[in-house]
């Protein structure tokens, strides 16, 4: 209200009718639809945090200028490394050099997390995964523990996970 718009070419009084009259759809009832998956839509960050991917203790912590990217959890062989938030599988594979069995989602246009020397692989590039599902078993890192080595992107750029993580 209170502003004017002019384009050349176009009458200066345009009548305000509404739209609605040539709206075909204004009358017809929305009918409920089954939710549609989006991870950008469903990506939320509790007040208390992401997920931990396993059980266990940091061994090596976060360290971008020396190199270390994330972090690397040591814990029980076998153990399930579960997605830390709600997301689609972008990759899946070992086609990583230093990653070995690496996964990686992304939960927003702004978030991946990566999920690296993993034993099997439980997931497939494309899939839809929900935070606590599993996606992985533990493997070995740097031929010492069992554990995961786990990263959280923000934009692209190494974030510190344990500014993410749930505390406790």
């Amino acid at each position: 209200m209170g502003q004017h718009l002019s384009l050349r070419g176009i009458p200066r009084r345009v009548s305000p009718r509404p739209v609605s009259r040539f709206n075909r759809y204004h009358r017809a009832p929305v009918a409920p639809q089954r939710a549609i998956y989006s991870p950008a839509h469903r990506f939320t960050r509790s007040a208390s945090g992401w997920l931990w991917p396993v059980s266990g203790r940091v061994v090596t912590s976060f360290i971008p200028e020396q190199g270390k990217k994330g972090i690397n959890i040591a814990c029980k062989n076998g153990e399930k490394v579960i997605a830390a938030s709600n997301g689609v599988v972008a990759y899946a594979g070992n086609g990583l050099a230093g990653y070995g069995n690496l996964i990686i989602i992304k939960h927003s246009n702004e978030y991946l997390t990566a999920y690296g020397n993993n034993a099997k692989i439980m997931v497939s590039e494309g899939q839809h995964v929900h935070a606590g599902q599993m996606i992985a078993v533990a493997g070995v890192i740097d031929h010492k523990y069992t554990g995961v080595h786990f990263e959280i992107r923000k934009a692209g750029i190494p974030v510190n996970p344990l500014n993410y993580l749930q505390k406790g």
